[in-house]
């Protein structure tokens, strides 16, 4: 009966899992309102998942963009801005009866003022299938919501399963906080890197802030340097090695994240390819590029590792 019961609830996740929601308002207004005015750097990542030091799959690719442009405020008048965005998708097709056991399509997107960096919105659409071989199948499909207006967050998170929307967020200061700070934490990651700042530990004053399931939780980071090599980097590369995880004053349990980075300019040098060289004339000189990254998952972890960087018109 069990075994039947699994069955059918698997069935039905896998028929959520290719519903594609209409996207709400606020998110289709944000192309509407950004107009790109430079050339963008598009980046491509092959995503794996690992058990036990195994790679068990290839589940498929994230892509990256950012771009400089214009962004149309709520007034009218149009402020130089930042469009940033994150797409990853599992190699399965939409329509599809049966998505595996993993099934991912999500995106995140940013749009920042520029050059200061100051976030003025930001989603994530999250529509993850997971059934791993030692627990129950899991689908969440959701989208995530962030407004800065007049110093605060308008925030919602709209369940595609339930139809419900929410607008209770925890702790959304601090969110603020950080998300005014990026290019200063971006500083310091170069800055650090290049022997300008003190390494990173859990008892730093560095703070990072993510979303848990309704609520901002701060997570510490230890950095280290640390020397890879595989995929687009095809000679040994010096990166800086940030370990994110659950800060100690921190209540409850949230997965961890790892990340290796090296300054934009020095990974074009080290390609030596005309294409990058042109591009860091107009990129920030902090600019770091992560090499790879590696997510904890409560059974496994997934690796995304640089695959390919190039020039986009958008």
């Amino acid at each position: 009966m069990k075994k039947t019961y699994d069955r059918i609830v698997a069935a039905l996740l896998a028929t959520c899992v290719i519903v594609r929601a209409e996207p709400p308002a606020e998110v289709r207004s944000v192309s509407e309102r950004f107009t790109a005015t430079k050339e963008g750097v598009e980046l491509t990542y092959q995503i794996s998942y690992h058990v036990l030091g195994l790679q068990l799959m290839d589940i498929g690719q994230a892509l990256s963009f950012s771009v400089e442009g214009l962004w149309r405020a709520d007034d009218g008048t149009t402020v130089p801005a930042y469009y940033s965005e994150v797409r990853l998708n599992t190699h399965d097709r939409p329509g599809e009866s049966d998505p595996g056991r993993i099934c991912i399509h999500n995106r995140i997107a940013t749009v920042m003022t520029s050059p200061e960096f100051k976030t003025l919105v930001y989603f994530k659409e999250t529509n993850e299938y997971l059934n791993p071989f030692f627990k129950g199948p899991r689908h969440d499909h959701y989208l995530d919501y962030y407004a800065v207006t007049g110093g605060g967050i308008d925030y919602f998170r709209e369940d595609h399963g339930t139809g419900t929307r929410t607008t209770a967020l925890e702790n959304a200061g601090e969110l603020l906080q950080q998300a005014n700070a990026i290019a200063e934490t971006i500083q310091r990651m170069a800055d650090i890197y290049r022997g300008r700042a003190d390494a990173l530990t859990s008892k730093s004053d560095f703070r990072a802030y993510f979303n848990v399931e309704g609520t901002v939780k701060p997570f510490a980071a230890e950095s280290s340097m640390e020397s890879i090599k595989g995929g687009f980097a095809e000679h040994a590369q010096k990166c800086l090695r940030v370990d994110l995880s659950l800060a100690p004053e921190a209540e409850g349990r949230a997965g961890a994240l790892s990340l290796w980075g090296v300054p934009f300019a020095e990974l074009a040098e080290t390609t030596a390819r005309p294409d990058l060289l042109r591009l860091t004339e107009e990129a920030p000189a902090w600019s770091m590029i992560p090499l790879r990254m590696v997510y904890t998952r409560p059974v496994g972890h997934i690796r995304c590792r640089l695959d390919s960087i190039r020039g986009k018109s958008f």
